[in-house]
């Protein structure tokens, strides 16, 4: 080997470990810089709390829920307060550390870590019950604090409070009842007078999901009309009185009828060729990607009709609160009965049955555009086109009681206008999803469909209704 060649052998020795230690030296530099990064740049977000219920007033059987969520440095200390007269109590005093996954669930508090490498972790949650808080009656209030375990205020952390006062109510209102006969027919009216000792935020009486608002009259008394339902068998459910409080404090008392059974007639319906070419086109801008007329009439009779009966229920929230009718409700004059309330419609189409439906109403026909009149007295809820009913009046006679007139060729009234009974307010016609010239004629009690029949009653009205309303309206009715 020539003496070059040696020389340039030993140099290569030489620039090995020099190289080595200079990789190593660069590593040493971006570790130093990665954690002086870390400690100069921290975690400057506070942990988030979130506390439920909203509401201020809680009863005994009331629960408050606690959540709290810190995705940086993951959550370090917890305390939890409750301050009542004057004084203190701590509920919750937790501080994180560990491996997480061998953390214990106690008192029903769970930790949910987002990132399982995290010694402390990013959510906790935990429910508290009012009735093992060992409270008084009245206020009281509740302060959550939180510290996560960055790096900033000289290692403290940062660090989040919220604190929120509720008022602790036990005391239920109490229902007293002061008219106790009921007889009902499937389909059909009631209403009820009684009494609510204490303060009440929802007064109503439920028949199976059914709700239908009472009201407190100037006597003192709650009045309430209300339905039992065509699609409830007679005697399935009774009518049961509600009174709750803010505190969702609740009392009850059901009450005891006698339901005359009804049956649900049955009705076929053809619907040939000209009829749906002439009444879909109507609805075709509601669902433009349906082409097919069949599957069209089926969209319409279903969805829009779902769609239309939960708009009827929250038009039945806007009525007076005290009656607004006085006597038997009108009939059109000069009109045949066309179909039936609370009818099960089947319809068909070459001989196939393609859809179905409950008939809500009564359909009236006369003369082609004949002369509408106000059943009775009110107030117009709604004067505008409402989907299967075309255009379409609303009159309010208070207490949730409402009549419907449906398929009219022409509205003749304005929405906010007070009528009297037999004043003209439209004439009929065809519009929505109807088959020819007539009135479609519905009552309501908070949106849902009773049987026209009794309100055309005067002696009905004088046996099953005038006893409650004169019992808390003395004055009227």
């Amino acid at each position: 080997m020539t003496r070059k060649k040696r020389e340039m052998l030993i140099a290569k020795q030489k620039e090995g470990p020099s190289r080595l230690r200079l990789w190593l030296f660069v590593i040493i530099l971006l570790l130093i810089g990665a954690a002086a990064c870390y400690a100069l740049i921290p975690d400057r977000v506070r942990p988030g709390i979130a506390m439920e219920p909203g509401e201020e007033y809680l009863n005994n059987e009331s629960e408050m829920r606690i959540n709290i969520r810190d995705d940086g440095a993951g959550l370090e200390k917890i305390r939890v307060s409750v301050f009542q007269d004057g004084k203190r109590r701590i509920l919750v005093n937790r501080e994180f550390g560990g491996i997480l996954e061998h953390m214990p669930v106690q008192n029903g508090t769970k930790w949910s870590p987002l990132d399982m490498g995290h010694a402390s972790p990013g959510q906790w949650s935990t429910k508290l019950s009012v009735s093992e808080i060992n409270l008084q009656a009245g206020k009281f209030r509740i302060k959550v604090r939180a510290r996560d375990g960055s790096w900033v205020n000289l290692l403290r952390g940062n660090k989040a409070s919220v604190e929120r006062t509720y008022v602790l109510d036990r005391t239920a209102p109490r229902i007293r009842l002061e008219s106790f006969r009921n007889n009902l027919t499937r389909g059909g009216s009631g209403a009820v007078a009684f009494r609510v000792e204490g303060k009440a935020r929802r007064v109503g009486v439920s028949v199976g999901d059914n709700f239908f608002p009472a009201y407190q009259q100037k006597s003192g008394l709650h009045l309430a009309l209300y339905a039992y339902p065509y699609d409830i068998a007679a005697g399935e459910k009774n009518p049961v009185l509600e009174a709750r409080d803010r505190a969702g404090n609740t009392d009850s008392a059901t009450l005891r009828c006698y339901v005359n059974s009804r049956e649900i007639p049955l009705e076929k319906i053809d619907l040939n060729s000209a009829f749906l070419t002439e009444t879909l086109p109507a609805f075709q801008e509601a669902y433009p990607g349906i082409t097919n007329k069949v599957d069209l009439f089926q969209a319409v009779n279903k969805r829009m009709r779902q769609r239309n009966r939960t708009k009827l229920q929250k038009i039945g929230r806007n009525t007076a609160s005290h009656p607004l009718w006085s006597g038997a409700f009108l009939r059109q004059p000069g009109s045949a009965r066309q179909s039936s309330f609370a009818v099960k419609r089947f319809y068909y189409h070459d001989s196939r049955k393609m859809s179905r439906a409950i008939h809500s109403g009564i359909d009236l026909a006369s003369s082609p555009r004949a002369l509408v009149p106000a059943a009775n007295t009110g107030r117009v809820v709604y004067a505008d086109r409402l989907g299967i009913y075309g255009k379409t009046a609303i009159i309010d006679h208070g207490l949730g009681l409402q009549t419907l007139y449906g398929h009219l060729s022409r509205i003749r009234v304005d929405k906010g206008q007070r009528v009297n009974k037999g004043k003209v307010i439209g004439r009929t016609g065809s519009t929505g999803l109807a088959g020819g010239d007539h009135l479609h004629f519905q009552m309501m009690i908070s949106g849902i469909p009773v049987d026209p029949v009794e309100w055309w009653d005067e002696d009905w009205i004088r046996l099953h209704i005038r006893p409650k309303l004169r019992q808390a309206v003395p004055a009227k009715n």
